[in-house]
C-alpha cells in the first residue's frame, strides 16, 4: 500500500476506487510522433478530457531528458453514454497514455532498471540513460522525417505519372497503382500487396522506370489480348501482365519469379500460342539485355519441351547440365520433360528419386542458381 507523502503512517488513497484514476487504462503506441498528435485529436473528440499531461513538455521546460508520453484522464462523453452497456460507468475515470514506439522502448527499459532501485542507481548509468533518451528523441524525429519524405516522393511520383513524365518515376507499389489506374482504369479489388508483388516482378523482368513499361505495351491492344486469352475483359492487373507477356515473349517467362515452375511455363506458353494463332505479333522487348547464362539455356529449352516442341538448343542444354551433379541434372530432366516423357511434378520426381517433394524443389532452385553464373554462347532469340 502506497503511503501518503506527508504522513507515512497513512495510506495515499483513502477511497481507492474513487481516487485511483488508472484502475482502467489504455496505452496507445504509434510509429511516428505525428501519429501521437492524431491520436490526441481522436481522444479529445470521443471523450470528455478531465486532465492532459504532456511529459515531454514538462521535460523541455525543465531542460532535461527523460520519460516522454502524453497522459490523459478521461470520462465517457455524453454521446458515448447512450448504449445501455455503458449506463453503469458514466462517471468512471480512465487513463490513456499515448507515446511513440521509441519513447515506449526507453520507458520500459528505464522502468525495468531504474525503478527497481532509484536511490542506489549509479550516477554514471543515469548519465547514460539521459544520453540514450536524447538519441531516441533524435531517432523519433528522423523516422518522422523519413515518413514525410516518403509521402512527398509518393505524391511527386503520382503527379509525374498523371502528367506523363514516366521516365522520372521509379517503379514502386504506389506509383504502379497510379499508372495502372490511369492506363487501365481503377480496380478497387487490388490490394497494396498485389501492387508491391507486381512491382517486384517488373524489376526482376528488367524494368527500371515507367517509360520502359509504356514503350513495352504501347503497340498492343490490351483489351483484345485479354479477350483472346479469357474470352472476357479481365481486370487491370491481368490485362497488364498478359500484355507484357505478349511484348516480351519467352523472356517474360524466363525472368519472372515463377519462371522455374512447370505450371507457370505451361500456362504462359499456352497464352502465347493462343495469341500467335490469332495473329498477334509476339514481341521481343527487353528493358535490359538478356542474361545468356545456363539458367536461360535450361528454361528456354523447358519452354519448348513443355509446349511439345523440339528442343532446339540441345547442345547448349547438355553443356549446362554437365556442370551440375547427377542428382541435380536428373531433377531438371524430369521436371522439364527432357528425357522423352512428360514433365513430372515435384511429388513424382520425389517418388522416383526417393526424396521429399520439398527437397526436389530446393535442389532445383539451388541448381538453377548455380547455372546463373555459367556463361552461354548462344544467340538471342
Amino acid at each position: 500500500m502506497t503511503p501518503l507523502s506527508t504522513d507515512p503512517e497513512r495510506p495515499k488513497y483513502q477511497n481507492p476506487l474513487d481516487e485511483i484514476t488508472d484502475l482502467a487504462a489504455v496505452r496507445i503506441i504509434t510509429f511516428f510522433p505525428r501519429s501521437v498528435e492524431e491520436a490526441e485529436q481522436i481522444i479529445a473528440a470521443e471523450f470528455e478530457v478531465v486532465e492532459r499531461a504532456d511529459k515531454a513538455a514538462i521535460l523541455l521546460q525543465e531542460e532535461r531528458f527523460g520519460y516522454q508520453s502524453v497522459h490523459f484522464l478521461v470520462k465517457l462523453a455524453d454521446k458515448r453514454r447512450v448504449p445501455n452497456e455503458y449506463a453503469r460507468i458514466p462517471t468512471r475515470t480512465i487513463e490513456i497514455q499515448v507515446r511513440t514506439i521509441m519513447q515506449h522502448a526507453w520507458a520500459e527499459i528505464e522502468h525495468d532498471i531504474q525503478y527497481k532501485s532509484v536511490a542506489t542507481i549509479p550516477q554514471s548509468i543515469r548519465r547514460r540513460f539521459m544520453s540514450l533518451a536524447g538519441m531516441l528523441e533524435i531517432a523519433d524525429r528522423e523516422f518522422q522525417a523519413v515518413q514525410d519524405e516518403d509521402e512527398r516522393l509518393r505524391a511527386v511520383a503520382r503527379q509525374s505519372v498523371y502528367e506523363g513524365r514516366l521516365s522520372q518515376v521509379e517503379i514502386t507499389a504506389d506509383a504502379l497503382k497510379a499508372y495502372l489506374d490511369s492506363r487501365f482504369g481503377v480496380d478497387g479489388r487490388m490490394t497494396e500487396d498485389s501492387y508491391s508483388y507486381l512491382g517486384d516482378n517488373l524489376r526482376r523482368l528488367g524494368f527500371q522506370h515507367f517509360q520502359q513499361i509504356e514503350e513495352c505495351i504501347a503497340p498492343y491492344d490490351l483489351d483484345r489480348i485479354s479477350r483472346l486469352n479469357w474470352g472476357v475483359r479481365q481486370g487491370q492487373m491481368s490485362r497488364f501482365q498478359e500484355t507484357v507477356l505478349a511484348a516480351m515473349g519467352n523472356s517474360f517467362i524466363i525472368r519472372s519469379d515463377f519462371g522455374l515452375e512447370p505450371w507457370f511455363i505451361r500456362s504462359n506458353a499456352r497464352k502465347l500460342k493462343i495469341l500467335r494463332d490469332a495473329g498477334v505479333t509476339i514481341g521481343c522487348f527487353r528493358p535490359t539485355p538478356e542474361l545468356l547464362n545456363g539458367r536461360y539455356v535450361v528454361l528456354r529449352a523447358a519452354i519448348q519441351s513443355i509446349s511439345g516442341e523440339e528442343v532446339e538448343n540441345a547442345t547448349e542444354l547438355q553443356h549446362a547440365l554437365n556442370i551440375l551433379n547427377s542428382n541435380e541434372a536428373k531433377i531438371i530432366r524430369l521436371v522439364y520433360g527432357f528425357e522423352g516423357g512428360h514433365p513430372h511434378s515435384f511429388d513424382e520426381v520425389g517418388l522416383l528419386l526417393g526424396i521429399a517433394a520439398w527437397t526436389v524443389n530446393e535442389m532445383l532452385i539451388r541448381a538453377m542458381k548455380r547455372l546463373e553464373s555459367i556463361d552461354a554462347s548462344i544467340e538471342n532469340e
